[in-house]
């Protein structure tokens, strides 16, 4: 009994060395927002890439050229009543926090570095992303994060035939990534003015702490299909991804070697999710061109497991997508236990999507929601 105890202990030694809290690499999607987040079943072009390396097995192929995806988190509403009505932002910050005095916002910028190919079991992405978040916690605690993330990932997925009936898709994605951060602490009043802080870029390369981030992992997963209207779907996103962290105290610093880094070696939380995917297999449906599909998850799974784990109904997501003659898709789901909707339009040569959907910062619903709104432009063929 003690040998198998003592090797799962020495299998653990090197994930002990690394430190929790690293966030993953996920572009934004209205597509996948609009329907309460990734679906493990799901198999739906490019998107298997952040869903579920399995999908790489479905019949087509898919190639995204260059994507556009703005995104703006925070209260949107709020801040764009105040500037349409002729009032200063600064003066309205009061009229912009929430019910506790706190203050989220984030820019966030998905493209145009988007090139992305999927089919014949094969799948390949080249990712950018750009953000900017302010984060407070009163009017006089405050940090501004700048960031710049780029991903490639690329993998492979089997399909095994069981009895003629039965369809089992396996699929390993490895993948590598790099992030850079510029670290930026003030009053809310002094970060929201970012153009003054972006328009001096001496003082942003010196004067500011700045952290590169590389590393490298992989995701697996398979989706079992037993009728064409139905599949399961199981996936480990980051199964191990670790990385290295270096801080610099500027960025001139790093770019001229003239200090050494204080290093620190972490590893992106795996990502356990189950989920099941169904498509309204109707025949009246397809004759009047229509498809409908209703995916359910469970994600996370290993955050049960931490020490303070979140509230359990927020890893549940839920998703349903109708499809009007391959061209419109309206989109409504739930994420974090907060409502999401969106559309699209396929106009073959690009496709153009919306949603707008909360996710929850807290570890409890309603604890702190943040309401996003974002849109893309992707040119996919």
């Amino acid at each position: 009994m003690r040998k198998p105890a003592l090797a799962a202990l020495l299998f653990a030694l090197p994930l002990l060395a690394y430190s929790q809290g690293l966030s993953p690499v996920f572009p934004p999607s209205p597509r996948m927002a609009a329907l309460g987040g990734p679906h493990a079943a799901s198999a739906h072009g490019v998107d298997a890439i952040f869903e579920n390396p399995a999908g790489f097995a479905v019949d087509g192929r898919i190639i995204n050229v260059s994507s556009i995806v703005p995104q703006v988190t925070g209260p949107v509403f709020d801040i764009a009543n105040l500037l349409m009505g002729g009032g200063d932002l600064e003066a309205g910050i009061p009229s912009i926090l929430d019910s506790a005095g706190r203050l989220y916002v984030q820019l966030d910028m998905a493209g145009p570095l988007s090139f992305s190919y999927v089919g014949s079991g094969l799948g390949f992405g080249l990712y950018n992303r750009t953000l900017a978040t302010i984060n407070a916690s009163s009017l006089l605690n405050a940090s501004l994060t700048l960031q710049e993330d780029l991903l490639l990932a690329g993998g492979y997925a089997h399909r095994f035939l069981i009895a003629e009936t039965h369809i089992i898709d396996i699929g390993i994605m490895p993948k590598g990534f790099m992030r850079s951060l510029v670290s930026i602490d003030g009053t809310i009043e002094d970060l929201l003015d970012l153009m003054d802080i972006v328009s001096d870029p001496a003082t942003l390369m010196s004067d500011y702490d700045f952290t590169v981030v590389s590393g490298i992992g992989f995701d697996a997963g398979a989706r079992w299909s037993p009728t064409p209207s139905f599949a399961l779907g199981l996936v480990v996103r980051d199964a191990y991804s670790p990385a290295i962290v270096s801080a610099y105290p500027s960025m001139e610093a790093f770019l001229d070697g003239s200090s050494s880094p204080d290093r620190e070696y972490k590893l992106i939380p795996a990502d356990l999710s189950v989920g099941v995917a169904y498509n309204a297999p109707f025949a009246a449906f397809r004759r009047l061109g229509i498809d409908l599909s209703v995916y359910l998850d469970y994600r996370d799974i290993l955050d049960l497991l931490s020490p303070v784990p979140r509230n359990p109904i927020l890893n549940v997501g839920l998703g349903t997508e109708l499809i009007l003659l391959d061209i419109m898709s309206f989109r409504a789901g739930i994420n974090d236990a907060l409502l999401a909707a969106g559309f699209g339009l396929d106009l073959s040569f690009f496709t153009l999507s919306l949603a707008m959907y909360g996710s929850e910062l807290g570890m409890e619903p309603g604890k702190r929601p943040a309401y996003n709104v974002v849109v893309a432009l992707d040119f996919r063929y």
